[in-house]
């Protein structure tokens, strides 16, 4: 993966957890929040190289 790939996934998963944090403080419904968390883990798996 290119350095250019590693730094847009990180990005990615910084504002997908903080849409996360949002939408836990909004109120949203379990479907979103389970969503955006299925989203940050695959994004963190990437990263990882797996």
């Amino acid at each position: 993966m290119t350095t250019a790939m590693r730094i847009a996934l990180s990005d990615l998963l910084v504002q997908t957890n903080a849409a996360l944090d949002i939408a836990k403080d909004e109120g949203a419904s379990q479907d979103i929040r389970v969503t955006l968390k299925t989203y940050a883990h695959n994004l963190a798996l990437l990263l990882e190289g797996k």
